[in-house]
């Protein structure tokens, strides 16, 4: 099969949201059995004026009124577009776009306002223009079908699994504690941009909960990039757990698995999400997840992880004060998460977009 995919969330960029890293696993695991040209717009090259003119491209077509960007391409069965938006195309049998949440239909007051209005015209525009459109998870496909009222059998689910650098510590003589400021002993983990939805307030609460004895013990360790409205943390104050409470700030892809595979514990608050596939990193890790009680992590955490109230921090700090002494839990879910993660597979979902395209061709 010929395939063309947007690797604009990932080509050019030393990181990447989880969107982009979606997109990179999604063409690699479709590069090892079919053709598959990766593009980021009209201007087929890598060099830094090439995906300037790229990013203007991109922008100005979620206007729709932009020429095809295909126009001197060869032909292909497929094109791919998995960051949300389609682009004018000419030169494809059959596109298909991934949507990865409505954040911006059931959590607008999570999303910054010149994004927002960008979601608002592209989301509707791509449904509506696509083929077909993949998804993340079960629930957000449900959502798509309620909220836009379309065939259930346009929606295709393909999971996030984890990439497997996550299964084995990486050795690439980083240590974490001199890099970012990590505890040279065991900790509590969260992954993630800093913002609204992530919960993080709950998060510290909670840790702040914890007896001193435990926190004396256990640093919460908080990696990832500054996103939006970032005084989600200022709001909360710190008081004497200020040492306690550790910022990594941007952490290179490549400590990511040594980065959860040294912690105690991952937790992940949120109170929305598309997947959750820290979750999945976490346990290929083989560390035990604490995650929110919604609907679409406990589709990604099965039986393998504990579960909380996302609005009561006193719940999350009971969780991990009973997981953090009870070893034998532990290893148990640990167990549990090797078998979770077997659930999810890109060789299934190549084959599940391939037999797609195959029975409709």
């Amino acid at each position: 099969m010929r395939v063309r995919i947007d690797g604009s969330a990932f080509v050019g960029k030393k990181n990447f949201s989880g969107v982009g890293q979606y997109s990179k696993l999604l063409y690699e695991a479709m590069s090892k059995k079919h053709d598959v040209d990766i593009v980021t717009g009209p201007f087929n090259s890598t060099s830094r004026v090439a995906l300037f003119l790229n990013q203007i491209y991109r922008k100005l077509s979620s206007f729709h009124s932009m020429p095809y960007f295909d126009i001197f391409l060869k032909p292909v069965d497929l094109t791919l577009f998995p960051n949300f938006a389609t682009w004018p195309e000419m030169k494809s049998k059959y596109k298909i776009v991934t949507i990865h949440d409505l954040t911006y239909l059931y959590f607008p007051e999570f999303i910054e306002k010149k994004n927002l209005s960008y979601l608002k015209r592209v989301i509707p525009a791509s449904i509506k223009r696509a083929d077909y459109i993949l998804t993340v998870s079960e629930t957000v496909k449900d959502e798509l079908v309620k909220e836009f009222n379309i065939q259930s059998d346009k929606c295709l689910v393909t999971y996030v699994p984890p990439d497997m650098m996550y299964y084995e510590e990486q050795k690439n003589n980083c240590d974490l504690h001199l890099k970012y400021g990590t505890p040279k002993n065991k900790y509590i983990l969260f992954v993630g941009n800093l913002e609204p939805r992530k919960n993080l307030s709950c998060l510290i609460k909670a840790y702040q909960s914890l007896d001193k004895k435990i926190k004396s013990e256990y640093k919460l360790v908080i990696a990832g990039n500054k996103g939006w409205n970032l005084d989600i943390l200022t709001d909360t104050p710190l008081n004497e757990d200020s040492n306690n409470i550790i910022l990594t700030g941007f952490v290179d892809s490549l400590d990511m698995p040594n980065l959860y595979r040294q912690a105690a514990i991952f937790v992940m608050p949120s109170l929305y999400e598309g997947f959750g596939i820290p979750i999945l990193e976490s346990m290929a890790s083989h560390t035990p997840v604490i995650t929110s009680d919604i609907p679409v992590l406990r589709e990604t955490g099965g039986k393998a992880a504990l579960y909380f109230d996302p609005k009561n921090p006193t719940d999350l700090g009971e969780k991990i004060k009973s997981l953090l002494i009870n070893k034998k839990l532990q290893n148990k879910l640990v167990r549990l998460g090797d078998d979770n993660i077997n659930r999810f597979s890109w060789d299934d979902n190549v084959e599940k977009i391939v037999n797609l395209i195959n029975l409709n061709g």
